[in-house]
């Protein structure tokens, strides 16, 4: 009888322990599958802005031998493209903190693909035509509104490619410009001297 009853128990024991083993399997299983679907949203998220043609949304102008073209980078895009990977969550709390921002990437592209930091373009040493796309060309750029505010650009970041691409491209980071507000870019450049350029988005504003 005694053997009988612990038998009983040990089995009792044991379905249990498997009870809760395939309870445990089960809802790490559906917890994979939510990670899973949540990245492959996002995934797709990246992967239709990146398709969206946004790219096409350019203005280039040409001026002895140098193409200028800028383009308004989706502050989604933008985000997806930089995040981190385990850390989907917090993008669209970014998107709002920063609605009121924009990205413009500008390039500079040689028609016979020369490296436009070189000194018979800039006058100035290669470092210091450097030193001047990292931390100076900004002030060169600014922003009108459809209001007619002036915004000054807040800060730049300067893609080194070390001579493998044929373009220089910076990214001009702007803040207090209102989600719908059309724009206009202006750059005086000082450092080719090809004078006042003047790009209109007149578009409606890329989606954020």
């Amino acid at each position: 009888m005694n053997n009988n009853y612990q038998y009983i128990k040990l089995r009792l024991i044991i379905g249990n322990g498997l009870l809760w083993l395939a309870v445990i399997v089960l809802v790490s299983c559906k917890s994979d599958r939510k990670n899973q679907m949540v990245t492959a949203n996002e995934d797709y998220k990246f992967y239709h802005l990146k398709g969206d043609g946004w790219k096409s949304k350019s203005i280039a102008h040409f001026v002895n031998d140098i193409q200028y073209k800028a383009t308004e980078v989706p502050l989604a895009y933008y985000f997806f493209k930089n995040r981190e990977k385990n850390d989907l969550s917090s993008l669209d709390s970014l998107l709002r903190a920063h609605q009121n921002e924009r990205i413009i990437e500008f390039e500079f592209e040689h028609t016979d693909e020369e490296d436009l930091l070189e000194n018979r373009y800039t006058m100035l040493s290669y470092q210091k035509s450097v030193m001047y796309m990292s931390s100076t060309i900004h002030k060169d750029f600014a922003i009108v509104t459809s209001k007619g505010d002036t915004i000054p650009c807040s800060g730049v970041h300067f893609e080194r490619h070390f001579k493998i691409s044929p373009f220089t491209r910076i990214l001009l980071y702007f803040g207090n410009v209102e989600k719908d507000e059309y724009i206009q870019l202006l750059y005086k450049d000082n450092l080719y001297n090809n004078g006042l350029f003047k790009f209109k988005f007149d578009e409606n504003p890329i989606k954020t």
